[in-house]
């Protein structure tokens, strides 16, 4: 099959998920309705690999409890481990229950404040995590499985996000690309203690020795974060099998010379550089683009 057409047969396209959020204001005055437009792209490839383990998800304002919730929408990329069908099972285990967990709790007074929104996501993280652990150890065909896992969550003015394992997050803002998350692996813990410098990193063992990932049990480690956002920003949500044909400092590098381009162009360019003949590993990207729309009423 022509690789061109493989790729428009496995991206998924969801445009334009609308959301309103209002600014808390006295009666009688202006207030901004603040109409959220995100949209996303997912691409997912086995690779040489017999199963793709990897798990793309979304849940935007079309889906009705996430719009009736008003907690913000959540896009995530998990990488399952621990044998083939059992580590498939965990990554889509803990994309369902991250969504049943997050959204079945009740939305406290102050959760507009990074803190208790964050600490909120990280308790989601860890009980599933937990749960995770119990079943592998209870059940002998789960022994060892679990996941990496990345959740996005964008509830405007803000962005958040968990995250455990070697999954990415990156950040784009005004042509420039950021990792937001840390690879929870040997190889880039050296590197980030500045023990390996970057070109040693690329080509350093390690990479595939997670040191944390959902289903480890207590000795997880769960990175948080938050900050504001900004019209036309963009994320992208991805597994470790993109490493082998993008790593951190070429996506800075291609998102700057391509920063122009829409988001279905940016999206296209960047999966256009992975071989799926050539991936040792499942390939899985998602870029989320967050476009709002303000008007004024009285």
């Amino acid at each position: 099959m022509n690789r061109l057409v493989r790729i428009c047969l496995i991206i998924e396209l969801s445009i334009f998920k609308w959301g309103i959020y209002f600014l808390k204001i006295p009666k009688g005055t202006i207030y901004k309705e603040i109409i959220m437009q995100t949209n996303y792209l997912t691409y997912t490839e086995p690779g040489k690999r017999n199963v793709n383990q990897d798990e793309l998800k979304a849940y935007t304002h079309d889906n009705y409890t996430v719009k009736n919730k008003d907690m913000g929408e959540l896009f995530i990329v998990t990488d399952g481990m621990g044998g083939e069908q059992a580590g498939k099972a965990a990554a889509n285990l803990v994309c369902e229950k991250i969504f049943d967990t997050y959204y079945a709790s009740p939305k406290g007074p102050d959760f507009d404040n990074h803190d208790i929104i964050t600490q909120f996501m990280e308790q989601a993280m860890m009980a599933i995590n937990m749960q995770i652990k119990h079943e592998g150890d209870t059940n002998p065909q789960k022994k060892g499985w679990g996941c990496a896992a990345s959740i996005l969550m964008i509830r405007p003015p803000s962005y958040y996000f968990v995250h455990t394992g070697d999954t990415r997050i990156y950040h784009i803002q005004n042509g420039d690309a950021r990792l937001l998350t840390e690879d929870h692996n040997i190889a880039y813990q050296k590197y980030l203690m500045q023990r390996l410098s970057y070109e040693k990193y690329l080509t350093s063992s390690g990479h595939n020795k997670l040191l944390s990932f959902c289903g480890m049990g207590e000795g997880i480690s769960i990175q948080t974060g938050a900050d504001q956002l900004q019209s036309g920003d963009r994320f992208i949500l991805c597994s470790d099998g993109l490493n082998q044909f993008m790593q951190i400092q070429d996506v800075a590098s291609f998102v700057k010379d391509h920063a122009h381009l829409t988001d279905i162009a940016l999206f296209s360019e960047i999966t256009a550089t992975v071989d799926p003949d050539a991936a040792d590993d499942n390939v899985s990207i998602m870029l989320v683009g967050y476009h709002p729309k303000e008007s004024d009423h009285v």
